[in-house]
Parts: C-alpha cells; sequence; structure tokens
C-alpha cells in the first residue's frame, strides 16, 4: 500500500488548470483508470492527458481507443492504451486498460500511437512499444529501444436479464519487428522503425485487413506504406511501394474499386496529399486529379500539418467521403477548428466546424455507425492537457444529406439520356458529367456568380447580371473571376494545376473588330505573373501566353447566337476549342518544358486583371464549366451541341440552417451547427493537486486581508460617525 501512495503523491501538479478557470472553462470529472502495478496492486490512477483517438465499431459495440498519458502530454512519457466502449449505443460506458507498457521506467515506459482496424467482431490494435528512451521515435536513428505490436482482440456483446453488455478480450500480441527487414530502402535509406499511421483503417471487398503505417529510415526520414493482412490477421506483409518522404500520419480508405491513402505533410508541402493504389499499394500514385493537395494546413499553407480522419460513407444512393482536419489558423502545433469535408471525388464542400470556438483539436476520428449515424472522437488541447471529446454530427449530417440530393439532382439535370462520361459515341440529350468540379449559371447575385455545387464562388466585377449569366460590356474592366490558389488555405480547384477543361458559353453583340480577349488563367512564376488568353485580333482566334502567341483558324464571319469557347491543359500543353472543334493548337505552358505543376491563381472570362484594354464589344457569359480532367473533341461537340440544358437545377428543400455554403476563397469557419457539442469521453487534467490546494489558501489569504480591510474602513467610518477624530 505504501507504494502506491508514493506513486500516487508523485502525481504532476497541474498548473495548467488556473489558467483554464480564468478563461472561463467549467472543470468536469477527470477520467480515472484502473491501474495496475507490476505486483499486482489495482487503483483508479488520474491521467494526465489522452490522445491519438480512433472511433470504431464492433458487431454494434462502440468503441474509442486512444493513448493514457500519466505524467504528460508529451510522446515519450509513461503511456499505455485505453478503450472505452458502449453496447447499448452510447447510454452507458465501460472504460479499462487494453494494453499495459513494459513497466521497465516508470517514467518513459509506453505503448503508443494506436491504429485500429475492425473485421467481424474482431478488432486488431496496432501499437508501438519504447521502454527506457526519452525521445520522439524521430530522434531515435536506430530504433534501438523499439518494438511493433499487434494485438488482436474479440469483442462479444450479450444481452442478459434485459441488459445489454459488451467484453474485450485479446489474444497474446504479434512481435511485428521482424517485418522491417523486408523493406528495402525508405526514402533511399536503411529503415530504423515503423509506426501506425493513427488514421482510418480499411477492409477490402475481397477481406484484406489494410493499415497505413509510417516507415523511419536511419536518416530520420519518414514515408508512408500499407501493411496487410489477406488471412484476418495471421499473418502480415508490406506493400512494395510507398509515398514521398514526409508523407506521415495517414488514413486509408476503400474508395471506387481502389484504396486511397490520405495522408498528413508537413511545412515543406503544406497540405494534405492523397495517393491511390488498385494493388494493396505494391504501386502509389498521386490523386492529383481528385483529392490531393486541396485542404491546406494553415491559411498559408506553411505551418505543420495534423493526423486527420477520412472514411467513405453511402448517403441517398451516392458513395462520399468524409474527410477531418483542423484549420490550425494559430499556427504551428495549435491545430485549432476542427473542420468537417464532404466530397464525391470531384467537388468539395466544407460541411462545417466539428469543435468549439478557437479550440486547439487537432487530432480526430469519424464513425459512421450501420445505424446511419454519424461521430467525430477529437482531441482538445488546452496548454498541453488533451481531453478527448465525442460528438454526435446530427446537423452535419442533415447538411451532408442536403448537398448529396442537390449534386444528383443537378447531375440528373445536365446528364439527361447521355453517359456521365460520354465521348460523342451517339446522339443523345445532356452533357458528361464525369469529372464536372463546378458550374457557373444562372444570375449573379452582386459580385458573386454561384457555383451550381455549392462548392466555389465566382467574383464578377464591372458586369451587369441578368436571369442568363452575366453581361460583360467590353470597357476593360469586366470579368468574371473564378479562384483556384486565391481560394487560400483549401484550394478545391488544385487539379486545375495540371489538367482541366474549362468551358464558357457566350453570345457575342457584335464580331469584335479589335484585339478582344474571350477566357483565360493567370498562373504565378516565383515573384510574377504570367497570362494566358484565347482571344479575337484581326479575326483570328489566337492563344497567349507570355511572348508566346500562337495564331490559330479564322473566326467565322457571323457570330449569331450562343457559341462555346474551351481550353483544355494536359501534360502542360494547352489547346483552344470553339464549338466543340480546335481553334488554337497547342502551347507549352511549362517553364523551359520542365515536369512540373503550374501555379494557376486563377480563371478568367473577359478581360484579364493584368491587362488594360477596351475591347468595346458586349458578350453576354451564360455559364462556365470546370472539369477535372481534358474532355475529347467529341465530349466538346456533345457540350456544344445540348448546350441548352446547361442551367441550374432547383433544390427541392432549403439547405439546414444555421449552415450557409463553404463556397468562395475567403474561406469562413462555421462553428458548430445547433446546440449539441462535443461531451467530453476521456478527460485528461487532475482535478485536485498540491498546485489546488496552494491556490486555495493563497485565495484564502487575500479573501481575509480584504476582510480585514474592509473591517479597518467600517470602524474608521465609524469613529468619524461618532465625531471621534481620533483613528486608532
Amino acid at each position: 500500500m505504501n507504494s502506491v501512495s508514493k506513486e500516487a503523491k508523485g502525481e504532476v501538479c497541474r498548473k495548467e488548470w488556473l489558467s483554464q478557470r480564468r478563461k472561463g472553462y467549467t472543470l468536469v470529472p477527470k477520467t480515472k483508470v484502473l491501474f495496475r502495478e507490476q505486483n499486482g496492486t489495482q487503483w483508479m490512477r488520474n491521467a494526465h492527458s489522452f490522445r491519438v483517438p480512433s472511433f470504431v465499431e464492433v458487431s454494434g459495440v462502440l468503441v474509442g481507443i486512444a493513448d493514457v498519458r500519466y505524467i504528460s502530454s508529451a510522446d515519450f512519457t509513461f503511456t499505455e492504451t485505453v478503450a472505452k466502449y458502449s453496447a447499448d449505443g452510447g447510454d452507458t460506458w465501460k472504460t479499462k486498460v487494453i494494453i499495459e507498457n513494459s513497466r521497465v521506467n516508470t517514467n518513459f515506459s509506453r505503448v503508443v500511437d494506436p491504429t485500429v482496424a475492425v473485421k467481424g467482431n474482431n478488432i486488431f490494435v496496432l501499437v508501438g512499444r519504447y521502454n527506457t528512451s526519452s525521445k520522439y521515435w524521430t530522434w531515435q536513428h536506430y530504433g534501438e529501444d523499439w518494438d511493433i505490436l499487434m494485438y488482436k482482440g474479440t469483442v462479444i456483446k450479450e444481452e442478459k436479464d434485459g441488459n445489454v453488455t459488451a467484453s474485450i478480450t485479446f489474444e497474446a500480441p504479434q512481435n511485428l519487428k521482424f517485418l522491417l527487414a523486408t523493406v528495402p530502402s525508405p526514402g533511399g535509406h536503411p529503415p530504423s522503425q515503423f509506426l501506425g499511421g493513427v488514421g482510418n483503417t480499411a477492409v477490402t471487398p475481397d477481406g484484406a485487413i489494410v493499415f497505413s503505417v509510417q516507415v523511419k529510415n536511419t536518416w530520420n526520414q519518414v514515408v508512408g506504406k500499407l501493411l496487410y493482412s489477406t488471412d484476418d490477421g495471421k499473418t502480415w506483409h508490406f506493400s512494395a511501394g510507398e509515398t514521398p518522404v514526409g508523407s506521415t500520419e495517414s488514413s486509408v480508405v476503400w474508395w471506387k474499386d481502389k484504396l486511397l491513402v490520405n495522408a498528413r505533410t508537413d511545412e515543406h508541402i503544406g497540405c494534405r496529399r492523397v495517393f491511390e493504389t488498385s494493388d494493396l499499394g505494391n504501386t502509389l500514385k498521386e490523386s492529383i486529379s481528385t483529392l490531393s493537395r486541396v485542404i491546406g494546413n494553415s491559411p498559408l499553407r506553411n505551418q505543420p500539418g495534423s493526423s486527420g480522419s477520412a472514411i467513405s460513407i453511402t448517403v441517398e444512393g451516392m458513395d462520399v467521403m468524409l474527410i477531418s482536419q483542423p484549420k490550425n489558423t494559430k499556427g504551428r502545433f495549435s491545430r485549432d477548428r476542427l473542420q468537417l469535408w464532404l466530397t464525391d471525388g470531384t467537388r468539395v464542400f466544407m460541411i462545417g466546424q466539428i469543435s468549439q470556438g478557437d479550440d486547439n483539436s487537432p487530432y480526430s476520428s469519424l464513425l459512421y455507425t450501420s445505424d446511419g449515424k454519424l461521430y467525430c472522437l477529437y482531441e482538445q488541447n488546452i496548454e498541453e492537457v488533451f481531453t478527448i471529446y465525442l460528438a454526435r454530427l446530427v446537423d452535419e449530417m442533415k447538411m451532408i444529406k442536403w448537398v448529396v440530393l442537390l449534386w444528383k439532382a443537378q447531375d440528373t439535370l445536365l446528364v439527361g439520356d447521355c453517359l456521365s462520361s460520354a465521348g460523342g459515341t451517339g446522339p443523345c440529350r445532356g452533357i458528361p458529367t464525369g469529372g464536372l468540379a463546378g458550374l457557373l449559371s444562372g444570375p449573379a447575385v452582386g459580385h458573386v456568380w454561384p457555383d451550381v455545387y455549392k462548392c466555389v464562388y465566382a467574383s464578377v466585377s464591372g458586369a451587369v447580371a441578368n436571369k442568363d449569366g452575366v453581361v460583360l460590356g467590353g470597357t476593360g474592366k469586366d470579368r468574371v473571376v473564378w479562384p483556384v490558389s486565391e481560394q487560400g488555405q483549401d484550394q478545391r480547384y488544385y487539379f486545375a494545376n495540371t489538367h482541366f477543361t474549362i468551358v464558357a458559353t457566350v453570345q457575342f453583340g457584335v464580331v469584335p473588330q479589335r484585339d478582344t480577349p474571350l477566357i483565360g488563367f493567370v498562373n504565378g512564376e516565383k515573384n510574377a505573373n504570367k497570362t494566358l488568353m484565347l482571344s479575337i485580333k484581326n479575326k483570328k482566334w489566337f492563344l497567349t501566353y507570355g511572348r508566346i502567341r500562337s495564331e490559330g483558324s479564322p473566326v467565322p464571319s457571323n457570330l449569331e447566337g450562343s457559341h462555346q469557347i474551351a481550353l483544355t491543359l494536359q501534360d502542360g500543353l494547352v489547346t483552344a476549342y470553339v464549338d466543340g472543334k480546335l481553334a488554337v493548337g497547342a502551347i507549352n505552358v511549362r517553364k523551359f518544358g520542365r515536369v512540373g505543376f503550374l501555379n494557376i491563381r486563377h480563371f478568367f472570362v473577359g478581360t484579364p486583371v493584368s491587362i488594360r484594354t477596351s475591347s468595346h464589344t458586349t458578350v453576354t457569359v451564360h455559364n462556365a464549366l470546370l472539369y477535372n480532367r481534358r474532355l475529347s473533341e467529341g465530349e466538346l461537340q456533345l457540350v456544344f451541341t445540348n448546350r441548352e440544358v446547361i442551367r441550374a437545377a432547383n433544390p427541392t428543400t432549403p439547405p439546414p440552417t444555421p449552415f450557409e455554403s463553404s463556397a468562395g476563397g475567403d474561406e469562413q469557419s462555421h462553428d458548430r451547427a445547433g446546440s449539441t457539442f462535443g461531451v467530453p469521453f476521456l478527460s485528461g487534467g487532475s482535478m485536485y493537486c498540491e498546485g489546488d490546494a496552494l491556490e486555495r489558501v493563497y485565495i484564502l489569504f487575500i479573501i481575509t486581508l480584504c476582510a480585514l480591510a474592509l473591517f479597518m474602513l467600517v470602524l474608521v467610518f465609524q469613529k468619524q460617525w461618532d465625531g471621534d477624530s481620533t483613528i486608532i
């Protein structure tokens, strides 16, 4: 008993709770866990912090798993793995330590970074184990104090006497350290360690269990790989492929016949990168055409990243993906304002903020249950004390359904009886919607032209709105600007830097007689901008990029009615089409022909910002479409032939309040909708400690002094009132 008292007395005093009270935070009962000493003695121990949450459902049982860090929130301190689970949908919970550390050192022994997979009624937990080292894992060059363990558990749900209960039992762990020898040279150097990716895992349709892992080499560089089992966890194997150096904590998602690896990067990239594989990671390529590099780490995309969560679900018959990521407006490792994103692989919509206010909320785990409930288990960090919160996202789920129904209605209207990726293979009434990321149609509202998919709005200047679009007067100041990198932190059109098709339906007031810019983009090269544009000059079509100018076919003498102008980009070559036919051959927009990404700031229709010209030609822009791929000439002809179907669908219901669209370049940060915020799930910190006692003594002393001073003042006034000027 004396050893227990000594251990309990050694609990670190949490001075940070003093500042929490001053900020208005309410102290809630802190989570204690049943701690087992080496000699078998058990006692309820306070935890300093809970970190790295995973939230899963196993045979109807909700299970939250996390690090329990007893002494400090630092990654290298005394840590174990805790589970909190419920068999009755969250009405009652049971908490227990499921993986203990080695107890070799009372300060530094630890099991860390639980990464969790579920198949059937089995739960798999991958943890790294360290015994004595007092360094972060990336500071241990050769991993001399490292082990990696895979635990397989069985979850049993039972009902007895009307009560539903659950139990979790684990088998002896598998030590997977030997697998390191099967990794050739991550990042070009010998491997030294690997840990779980601490994000979501996946089970493929043919039953393979897939983890994302982080592999470190002896140069302390980290790459991502996949670890998988095709025999229900009996044996494990590494994928042959790997992500580039710097792609670390990841989630892996089964998505449309392939696996997506959604990875964290830090300052050198500044955004999440997404990789895809159809062969269990033996080949991994970046998904530039869809989600990679869309979500930024911070407003300027120059701060450290964070582990996020990515899951795929089916809503109203449509497969969509949900992604959680902090906005990190404070910078560095604050990682505040946890946000929820929705995507169908082409469009990307910001649903809103999950965490409350400007709380630091770095790591998170999303779960969509078998009965259609959406949850997020996430961290709250206040002065390096971490509590894990659980939020059921009811209002967010309503918004997700509304957006999905809107997208489906819009696609149905546009595609008609054509295929979504029709290539002119036969007559039909509709346009291709495969890869259609944005559509401007209908009247502009003030200086904003809404995207019918509610994702990225365009700005309008010097133009007049009408029911059919916007009218550009040819003054040299009228234009439509559709942002790309100018969206800021989160760039939903990042794909445009490698390939795109942009199409605008226009109608001329008169045939242009002078140099008339029509459509193009502005590309940033180091400290300068270069403009690419399609224009009419001397009755011919021209493509211009900086000093490069390419002459095309003659402009028809009769330009009555509506026409379509289009640009495509692929492999660094931009080509112009008019009415579905080639107008100007390709010009190379890569600097000195090098392979790489452009840095497109925005698309424009009308006069580019950087050029002052007055064409005196009125142009009505009826609509503009942006695809995340290069359309074939047959598809462009189909878009032109069926251009009358290009319009906005009427939503059947208004959007749920208080949400508004997340569109536009100047992203708003939405607080949690409704009145239901996350509730403490595993609460860090210590309710009572020596510091609290000292604070109470100090406060009592101050109160006593104030009371004594007040008593003296009363005594003075009483003496004066009695006419006695003598003050004792």
